[in-house]
């Protein structure tokens, strides 16, 4: 039983680094999803169709909206209740064992390829221009940005939309060796 319970402990961070890799994944899977319903709801209902991302006491929430008037969705609509929330607000932590919208901040983390540089604030994971909104419409093109996850353990992954197209694409950060790999 000794020998039972020795490996039981040998064995816990490889089980705990497991357990944050498959709520990443997860947590990437369903924002992938996410963008993929959109993408299908707005086409199929001739409607824009989105999602709005907040930060609300240092943490990010989504909420998902549609067009009201038929002139695209816009922030100010979305607060007038002119472009009505259809659901949320959804937090990402709750759903999926503490990841979050995040980037780290321990160090300079490099921008997606083919950019060069560093991401120039890591307390901004969403990268949808300045209104961190997702517009899909009814022709099948949306925003263009990336949404960078982080797990409680620190791993990052990245979900990026490439606008016209509608083509989603996932990342991995390797920080050993500092660099993103398409997953």
């Amino acid at each position: 039983m000794c020998l039972a319970g020795l490996l039981a402990v040998a064995a816990l961070p490889a089980v705990r680094s497991w357990v944050d890799g498959a709520r990443l994944s997860a947590a990437a899977g369903r924002v992938t999803l996410l963008f993929r319903q959109l993408r299908c709801q707005a086409v199929t209902a001739a409607v824009c169709r989105g999602v709005v991302f907040d930060t609300v006491d240092g943490s990010v929430i989504y909420r998902i909206v549609e067009d009201g008037n038929g002139n695209g969705i816009r922030r100010s609509e979305i607060s007038s209740g002119v472009d009505p929330v259809v659901d949320g607000p959804i937090s990402l932590p709750l759903e999926h064992g503490g990841v979050r919208f995040g980037i780290l901040d321990t160090r300079p983390v490099p921008v997606l390829p083919p950019g060069h540089g560093t991401l120039d604030d890591p307390h901004d994971p969403i990268r949808f221009g300045a209104s961190d909104l997702v517009s899909f419409t009814p022709l099948g093109s949306s925003s263009s940005g990336t949404v960078y996850l982080l797990s409680p353990r620190g791993r990052m992954r990245a979900v990026s939309l490439y606008g016209v197209t509608g083509r989603i694409r996932v990342w991995d950060f390797l920080s050993r060796r500092e660099t993103w790999v398409r997953r």
